[in-house]
């Protein structure tokens, strides 16, 4: 189950370094609201002129899964660590909100 989490943050990390979709692999990974926030996200960062580059850290854990749903739903609970993580624009790093 934390594959495809796992693999849509990676995806996520190579878009916004660009930031385009384009040569991702990110709808393999994400759909739905998932999906639209990632296109959102990566929007806004070239609108904006950003890009992010850096290891973003995270520790995801399945929390609980409902196989009976259909279909089948697992929630993740992830802490993310934006420590080495950096956004940029023309090369000079951008402050994250506090």
């Amino acid at each position: 189950m934390l594959a495809a989490y796992e693999g849509m943050w990676r995806e996520l990390a190579v878009a916004v370094q660009k930031p385009s979709e384009g040569g991702t692999r990110i709808e393999d990974y994400a759909s739905g609201e998932a999906l639209a926030t990632v296109r959102r996200d990566v929007r806004t960062m070239r609108e904006a002129g950003t890009r992010a580059n850096g290891r973003l850290g995270h520790e995801p854990k399945v929390t609980k899964v409902d196989l009976k749903s259909s279909p089948p739903t697992a929630t993740v609970t992830d802490c993310v660590d934006l420590t080495d993580w950096e956004t940029t624009r023309d090369g000079t790093p951008v402050p994250l909100p506090s």
